[in-house]
């Protein structure tokens, strides 16, 4: 029994920084997120001429709003996004240094 403990050690610590890493990636992609909607917000401009009168676009089907409002949402959602990751990543990282010192 044993030392079918034994063969099986690593599969604790693998898991551990595994999931630490997935966290990481989220932590990241949301931070990414947060950024791109912000500069999108900051440096918001309609292009001239995209307008095309009697076409009301996109927005009747939940589209392309290009409003500076949905743009801020974007910066909420990708903090979010990031702050779901950051304790993924802190947790697992200590439970895998708690097994690693013993």
């Amino acid at each position: 029994m044993s030392s079918q403990l034994g063969r099986h050690s690593w599969v604790a610590p693998v898991y551990y920084y595994l999931a630490a890493l997935i966290g990481l990636l989220v932590v990241v992609v949301g931070a990414l997120m947060a950024v791109n909607a912000l500069m999108d917000a900051i440096f918001f401009e309609e292009a001239p001429g995209t307008a095309v009168e009697g076409f009301q676009g996109f927005e009747d089907v939940g589209g392309f709003d290009e409003d500076r409002g949905d743009k801020l949402e974007g910066v909420v959602r990708g903090l979010m996004t990031a702050a779901v990751g950051a304790p993924v990543v802190w947790w697992h990282l200590r439970q895998a240094r708690r097994r690693d010192q013993g």
